[in-house]
């Protein structure tokens, strides 16, 4: 059976955003289409918001295909969710968004994807990695490598974090994205005396493999205190009569 290729023309919108709150309205621009599928990548800075389980955490049916959590004592969470069947209209700020919560103020930042039916709609996962470094050292940051995926046709989504707990106005960026990865978009915030840097990277795949990401890390003054993560989720595309 041909399998149905991915491309960025199954997005069929996409938004990046960050708040401190208690809770993180996550939305589009517009309302999504009936039957599309939502991937969440989100941030909750410090918290591991979903400690004890999901209940009343995370919106009514998301559910959570993979994390990144770095070593003791060290608190930037990473996380990805994923609705699929969405109804029409959802995703609407103020109105119908999907609100991700917790006891108290953190600093959340997201990038939130609408996919039309070319992405699996029951188990697209396909495969997922995590890597993450801290200090003064690193100049290069890999999202780890994958396993070798089961389904040929793909979208590999990466991230790459920055998190400095102290303010100092300082520039980041990463760049030099390797093995075909382009940036998808970037943010970067302060969530009290804590900086932040987050990049969304894609590529797309015709073939079962394993796949990575590094990216350079641009950043003109470093500190013992800065920590960097990166993950990487692959998806596959429908199959096809």
């Amino acid at each position: 059976m041909p399998q149905g290729l991915l491309s960025a023309a199954n997005v069929v919108q996409a938004k990046t955003g960050g708040v401190d709150a208690a809770i993180a309205p996550v939305s589009l621009d517009a309302g999504a289409q009936a039957g599309s599928t939502v991937i969440v990548e989100l941030h909750a800075d410090g918290v591991p918001f979903t400690d004890g389980g999901f209940g009343g955490r995370v919106p009514d049916g998301f559910g959570f295909d993979g994390g990144a959590i770095p070593g003791a004592g060290v608190y930037p969470f990473m996380y990805i969710f994923r609705k699929p069947g969405v109804a029409a209209g959802e995703g609407v700020a103020g109105s119908t968004s999907w609100d991700f919560s917790y006891l108290v103020t953190t600093g959340w930042n997201w990038r939130v994807t609408e996919w039309d039916t070319g992405l699996e709609p029951v188990s697209p996962l396909d495969a997922i990695a995590y890597n993450s470094a801290s200090g003064t050292a690193p100049t290069a940051l890999s999202t780890g490598t994958t396993t070798e995926n089961g389904r040929p046709d793909t979208v590999c989504l990466a991230w790459h974090h920055w998190h400095r707990p102290s303010n100092t106005a300082e520039s980041m960026t990463f760049s030099d994205h390797t093995n075909g990865f382009t940036v998808r978009d970037s943010l970067r915030r302060a969530f009290g005396t804590t900086e932040l840097y987050e990049c969304w990277s894609w590529k797309f795949a015709t073939a079962v493999a394993q796949h990575e990401c590094t990216a350079t890390i641009n950043l003109a003054t470093r500190n013992s205190q800065d920590v960097y993560i990166a993950m990487l989720a692959v998806y596959a595309a429908t199959t096809y009569a």
